[in-house]
């Protein structure tokens, strides 16, 4: 399972290629949410270096239990704690965090959720730290959804990069499309109780 699941992301990362930024940040955005449903390795691109500083998502998370068949564990082996997340290796660098961001996101079920996103970009905000900041509704049938702040720099004139991903009002229920939205540490106890059999919405 592991190796081929590292077999399919070096693809992918291979196939992301050279891309050029877009114009301006809602064009960023918006080429985010097209690539989570078609291709997660050309978002790579799109993202600072800094953005992998902060999803928190590593290797100890991937291959540990969120990678190794937990959403497909019986419900009794479910219950067992979640290891605390080990970090990165500080000699193997910033691409390891990139590596397992994008790992996760070939995980099948996650590959299901990203398809019920229905965003909504609303108008950029230009932030006092030279930032700009879009905000994204992202509905979800059958529940109010929730809202995805995202806060982009300008890379001189090449164009737009994602730099922080902010989620608001995650329900329960929707969580695993948040996830899938956004792979982030800090969702990984509620991807936890919204695998168990009673609380999945698909």
């Amino acid at each position: 399972m592991r190796r081929a699941s590292v077999l399919v992301v070096l693809i992918l990362v291979i196939s992301a290629g050279c891309a050029r930024l877009p114009a301006t940040p809602t064009e960023t955005v918006e080429a985010y949410f097209r690539n989570l449903k078609r291709d997660p390795s050309r978002n790579l691109p799109l993202l600072t270096p800094e953005f992998h500083d902060r999803h928190g998502i590593s290797m100890a998370a991937v291959e540990g239990w969120l990678w190794g068949d937990y959403l497909f564990m019986d419900p009794v082996e479910r219950e067992a704690p979640i290891e605390a997340l080990a970090p990165v290796d500080a000699t193997r660098g910033r691409d390891a965090w990139e590596f397992a961001w994008l790992q996760v996101q070939v995980e099948g079920r996650l590959r299901k959720a990203v398809m019920f996103l229905e965003p909504e970009f609303r108008a950029p905000v230009a932030l006092d730290d030279g930032r700009v900041e879009v905000q994204v509704k992202v509905r979800v049938e059958g529940s109010f959804g929730f809202v995805q702040v995202f806060r982009l720099k300008q890379e001189g004139a090449a164009g737009w990069r994602i730099d922080e991903i902010e989620q608001r009002g995650v329900q329960l229920r929707d969580v695993l499309i948040a996830f899938s939205a956004h792979p982030q540490a800090s969702l990984i106890p509620a991807v936890k109780a919204a695998s168990r059999p009673e609380n999945q919405s698909f």
